[in-house]
């Protein structure tokens, strides 16, 4: 190896590891790590400009074409101009909190960065294991849930955006989501030994009803409904696991009170059957003892949607090009004189700020995007890449779950959420990338952690 080709490879190695850490960081620390800024730019958005000035983006974008094809190619041009506009036009009228508000659609960018990424072979490989690795650290910070109020104590704060004092850790926005991404890998992640796997299992079922008791949000609900109608479509015989993982897991919260364990969650209320069924109906606005407050957010929310779907029907212009950013979407104060500025429900949001084009835009993307998976998921289980066809279930469980997140909350608003769901589907769009190179089982099976020996070097297919 040359000396160039040594800083080369040292280089490309520091760029997936800085990479890698700002992806962990985001998942873990997410709402406070997400405050910490350079000037007045986020962390996300610097790593961005460094993938501007260091990415040979000829080469890149070229492989990207050969995967996409013309009008796919342009359906993404079209969509970052058109984000690219706005957000400019609201920068022009409304200064810097118009790029805050745009955050969402600026980190679309990361299906390119992450399609770039995922052409080094290191970077899949320390992806793959960073993946499995993670899942231990999430369920391990998760359960510091019920101490929370005391870990804060322990955490540096840092000034929000709005000039709130934050803490930078310790603070579990997403952290339920990721607990159940987790719970979903232990029986999609199969292991030889059956007491292993039991085991597995079990953890599995006691991931739920911790989530369940402890984070008593109503996502939660949703999340688990989506992850089972996944399995029961996709992975048929992890759905028959899947079954008795829920019943363990209910069982786990029908015998707390059986054995004196009052489990008492982030809302205030003692977690039972009982309560969960009222917390799920709360979802539909209906009230019932301990779960009021919940229920009258439904209506508060929908008043909000109201109010935005008036101002965006005003007349055609607001309807097809949008509302725009730079202000708040709602009026609703929260603590600390802190100004709520979008309505909880990231649907509403992307339709409300980029109108019916921007809007159409992003779902064209999306329905792309899930074509390319599709067939990635049956080419791997046809051709029995078994790792690798995990963690293409893993990921979809994923983005699932941040999109049921975004009916109830500004989840794609936040980047501890859009940046990793992003960068995630770019790396699919690169695995797409190596089968029709066919090269799929030479680079990616390769990279997986079982086939890995330390010693390989970048072949000529990440060139």
């Amino acid at each position: 190896m040359t000396n160039i080709d040594f800083y080369r490879k040292l280089f490309l190695e520091s760029r997936d590891r800085l990479a890698l850490l700002i992806i962990f960081c985001y998942l873990l620390f997410n709402y406070g790590f997400m405050q910490i800024r350079i000037g007045i730019l986020p962390i996300g958005e610097i790593f961005i400009l460094l993938m501007v000035f260091i990415t040979r983006w000829l080469t890149v974008t070229s492989r990207f074409y050969f995967v996409t094809g013309p009008s796919i190619m342009m359906l993404f041009i079209t969509w970052w101009l058109f984000v690219a506009l706005s957000a400019m036009f609201g920068f022009y009228k409304y200064g810097v909190w118009a790029l805050r508000d745009a955050s969402h659609v600026i980190e679309t960018i990361y299906i390119l960065i992450g399609f770039c990424l995922f052409g080094s072979y290191f970077f899949m490989k320390k992806l793959f294991s960073f993946l499995r690795f993670f899942m231990i650290i999430i369920i391990l910070y998760g359960l510091t849930y019920p101490v929370s109020d005391f870990l804060r104590l322990l955490s540096p704060y840092i000034s929000g955006g709005s000039g709130q004092s934050i803490p930078l850790f310790f603070v579990y926005t997403n952290t339920a989501m990721l607990m159940l991404v987790s719970a979903a890998c232990m029986f999609i992640f199969k292991s030889e030994s059956f007491f292993v796997s039991k085991f597995k299992l079990a953890v599995a079922g006691f991931l739920i009803a911790f989530c369940l008791a402890f984070f008593q949000a109503r996502t939660i609900y949703l999340q688990i409904i989506a992850l089972y109608l996944f399995l029961f479509i996709f992975r048929r015989s992890e759905f028959k696991k899947g079954v008795f993982v829920i019943l363990f897991g209910l069982l786990i919260i029908l015998m707390l009170p059986i054995l004196g364990f009052e489990a008492e969650g982030r809302i205030g209320q003692v977690v039972s059957l009982e309560f969960i069924y009222n917390h799920f109906m709360a979802i539909f606005g209906i009230s019932k003892s301990g779960v009021e407050s919940a229920a009258g957010g439904v209506s508060l929310r929908i008043g909000w949607w109201l109010n935005i779907y008036e101002k965006w029907s005003l007349d055609f212009t607001t309807m097809f090009f949008g509302l725009g950013f730079g202000f708040p979407l709602i009026d609703h104060d929260l603590a600390n004189g802190v100004v709520a500025r979008e309505p909880h429900n990231s649907f509403i949001s992307l339709l409300a700020r980029l109108g019916v084009i921007g809007a159409s835009l992003w779902c064209l993307i999306h329905c792309y995007l899930l074509k390319i998976w599709f067939n990635l998921f049956k080419y791997t289980k046809s051709n029995h890449y078994q790792v690798i066809n995990n963690f293409l279930a893993v990921f979809m469980i994923y983005f699932i779950f941040v999109c049921v997140f975004a009916i109830g909350e500004d989840s794609f608003e936040k980047p501890f959420n859009a940046i990793p769901y992003y960068l995630l589907w770019g790396c699919i769009l690169r695995m797409e990338w190596y089968r029709k190179k066919s090269i799929f089982e030479e680079v990616v099976t390769s990279a997986e952690p079982k086939h890995f020996n330390g010693t390989q070097q970048i072949s000529s297919a990440w060139r």
